[in-house]
This record gives structure tokens, sequence and C-alpha cells, in this order.
């Protein structure tokens, strides 16, 4: 039933179009007229290289899937607006479109949005960046620890020794600073 597969084609929610064996946008869903923000009209007979100006092998690869019935998934590029001077991320999947032959008649984009996943995958690297900056905080704490630890116990030791009650102040003080490092990097 064709409006069956009308319908299911606009159901998607993600952009799909259908290019000619010319490169030429032949049909596209609402999600598809949604991410490039123009409409059928504007969009039909556009070269897949006009939409994607600053990705050449976007239209190679559509290309090469009418000529050769190859398939492309997960290809990472970006929309660029010109009205509102803005881009994108976005992940294409190409592949040919068969008529009632065996023989491809045009290719097929579809056309994930992913800002939402380059958000999570931004926050996952800023997540290790903070995992990296503790452990090597907690590496470092641990190796002022060791020797401070060791000038306090030897300023406790020598002050005990000394008969001069001015140099045993002094000494009072390395003990009480080292304390304040201690406290410091806890």
């Amino acid at each position: 039933d064709e409006n069956f597969f009308e319908n299911v084609f606009s159901s998607l929610i993600e952009g799909i179009a259908v290019v000619s064996g010319e490169m030429k946008i032949l049909a596209g869903n609402l999600a598809f007229q949604e991410l490039f923000r123009q409409s059928l009209d504007a969009l039909l007979e556009k070269s897949v290289d006009e939409l994607f100006p600053h990705h050449p092998e976007i239209a190679a690869m559509a290309r090469e899937s009418f000529e050769s019935a190859a398939a492309f998934c997960d290809k990472e590029a970006t929309i660029f607006i010109k009205d509102s001077l803005t881009e994108f991320p976005v992940v294409l999947s190409i592949s040919p479109y068969f008529s009632n032959e065996d023989i491809p008649s045009g290719a097929l984009i579809l056309c994930r949005d992913a800002r939402f996943q380059k958000e999570v995958e931004n926050s996952v690297r800023q997540s290790d960046s903070v995992l990296s900056l503790s452990v090597l905080a907690l590496g470092m704490a641990h190796e002022i620890r060791n020797p401070l630890g060791g000038i306090r116990g030897s300023a406790q030791l020598l002050r005990d020794e000394l008969p001069d009650k001015e140099q045993k102040e002094y000494l009072d003080v390395v003990v009480k600073e080292a304390d304040r490092i201690d406290r410091m990097i806890r």
C-alpha cells in the first residue's frame, strides 16, 4: 500500500532524503526539512554538495552507493544553516535505493541530529578530566605527606636535643608549618 510507506517515511524522527543518480534531492521527510530549516520545495533538486558544502565526501559516498550499491554508516558531518549562521553535528548513513529492478535508482541519506550525543561525549570527557586531576592530586598529596612527616619528625627530635630556647622556638615554627601543610593537602 503506497500510503503505508508514505506514512512511515513521513513519521520517521530522523531525516531521510531520496537522492537521484545525478545527486539531486528527489524527496525528503519532515525531519529532513526541519534539520535543514527548509521546505521540501526549497530542498528539491538541490545537490548533495549544496547541502553539505564542507563535506564533499558525502556526495562521493552517495555516488558510490548509487553506482555500486555500497552502504555507509555513521559518517559524521555538519549541517550549516545560512539564515542563522549556525552549524551543528549530524551522523549520516547512506545506502542505495532500488526501484523494481535490482539496479540502484539512487541513494538514501539518513540524517540524525548529533547535538545531544556530542554534549554527552563532552560531559564524559570533562568528567574523565576531573577524575584524572583528582587521581593526580591524591598522588601528589601522598608524595608531599611522606617527606613532610620526615621533616616534622626530625624537627621534633632536634628540638628535644637543643638546650637553647630560641632555637627550640624556630623548630616549633617548622613543626607548626608542617602541620599546616599537612592539613591543607588532606
